[in-house]
C-alpha cells in the first residue's frame, strides 16, 4: 500500500525546515479527528536525518520561543 511509503508531519516548523533543505511534500490532508493539516513526505533515510537534525537545531529552539510568544500575545488579547 502506498501509505507505507509516506510519513505525515503536522509540525509546520519541521515542514518548513524540510522544505528549506530541499524535500518536497507529496500531498496534504486534513486529519478528521483533530482538524489539523498533515503534510505527507516520502519515507527516506535523508528525511530521517533531517528530522534528527531539526530536533537539536536552533530552528527548533526558535519554534519553542515562537510558541511562547504566541501564548503571551493570546493572553494579552483577553
Amino acid at each position: 500500500m502506498e501509505e507505507e511509503y509516506l510519513k505525515y508531519i503536522c509540525d509546520i516548523n519541521l515542514v518548513s525546515y524540510l522544505l528549506l533543505n530541499g524535500l518536497e511534500y507529496r500531498e496534504t490532508r486534513i486529519n478528521p479527528t483533530n482538524n489539523k493539516l498533515q503534510f505527507y513526505f516520502e519515507r527516506s533515510e535523508y528525511l530521517n536525518e533531517l528530522i534528527e537534525q531539526f530536533k537539536s537545531s536552533p530552528f527548533k529552539q526558535f519554534s519553542r520561543y515562537q510558541n511562547q510568544v504566541k501564548k503571551v500575545l493570546h493572553t494579552m488579547k483577553r
